[in-house]
C-alpha cells in the first residue's frame, strides 16, 4: 500500500483516503495510478457494498492536479494530451466501480478534485467548504468525460457558470447549483454518511450494483 492513497476495508465498506495533506491532497501521476489500481482491485470484490473517497488533513478534500505537473506542461501540447488522457482513465475507473461510491468532502475541493467527485455516485460537501474549478485560469480543458458528467449533473448553463465564470462556491451554493447532493455542517457529515451506508449494507446481496447499473442506463 502506498502512503499517498490509503485503503481501509471494514464491514462491507472500502474507504480510500488521498493522503497528501502537505500538498492539499493534490493528485499527481503517481496518485492517479494508485487510484486506478485500487479501483481495479475493489471492482471485483462482490462483498463490498460501498466505496468512500475522502481526503486526509485539514486543508482540502483534494486540490486537483499537482501544480508542479501543470506548470511543467506549459506550451507542450503532447504533454497536455497525455495529462488529460491520464485523468480520463482515472475518473472513468472510479465511475466504473459497481459499488455505491460516495465523495466525502469535509474540506474544500478544487479542479481535478471536483472531477473525482463527479465520478462518484453521491457527493457530500461540508457547508463550510468551498468548490472551485479553475480550468480557465490555468489554461486546462478538462477531459470530455468530466465535462459530460458536470453538464449532466447541473445543466450546460450552470456548468459554464462554474467553469467559464470562474465561480468559487460555498457548500450551500454548490447544493443549490445541483453540484452536490448534500451540504450539511461538517460536524454532521459522519452521521449522514452512516445513514447512507446503512441502506447499502442492508440491501439484498448483489442488488446495489444492479440498481446502479439500471440508473446509469436510464440516465446516461
Amino acid at each position: 500500500m502506498s502512503g499517498n492513497l490509503l485503503c481501509a476495508v471494514e464491514g462491507g465498506v472500502a474507504r480510500l483516503t488521498i493522503n497528501r495533506p502537505d500538498k492539499a491532497n493534490a493528485v499527481g501521476p503517481h496518485e492517479r495510478a494508485l487510484i486506478r489500481a485500487r479501483c481495479a482491485e475493489l471492482a471485483g470484490r462482490a462483498e463490498l457494498r460501498a466505496v468512500v473517497l475522502q481526503g486526509a488533513g485539514e486543508k482540502a478534500f483534494c486540490s486537483g492536479a499537482d501544480l508542479e505537473e501543470v506548470k511543467a506542461m506549459a506550451g507542450d501540447e503532447d504533454a497536455m494530451r497525455a495529462f488529460i488522457e491520464d485523468w480520463t482513465v482515472t475518473t472513468d475507473a472510479l465511475a466504473a466501480l459497481p459499488q455505491l461510491t460516495i465523495a466525502r468532502m469535509d474540506r474544500s475541493v478544487a479542479g481535478g478534485g471536483v472531477a473525482l467527485a463527479l465520478a462518484c455516485d453521491l457527493r457530500i460537501l461540508a457547508a463550510e467548504a468551498a468548490v472551485f474549478y479553475p480550468a480557465l485560469r490555468r489554461g486546462v480543458i478538462p477531459p470530455a468525460s468530466d465535462l459530460a458528467r458536470l453538464t449532466r449533473l447541473v445543466g450546460p448553463g450552470r456548468a459554464k457558470w462554474l467553469l467559464l465564470g470562474g465561480r468559487r462556491l460555498s457548500g450551500l451554493e454548490a447544493l443549490a447549483l445541483g453540484l452536490v447532493e448534500a451540504a450539511p455542517p461538517r460536524a454532521e457529515i459522519a452521521a449522514l454518511e452512516a445513514e447512507i451506508l446503512a441502506e447499502a449494507l442492508e440491501a439484498p446481496a448483489g442488488h446495489g450494483p444492479k440498481l446502479k447499473a439500471a440508473l446509469n442506463a436510464a440516465v446516461f
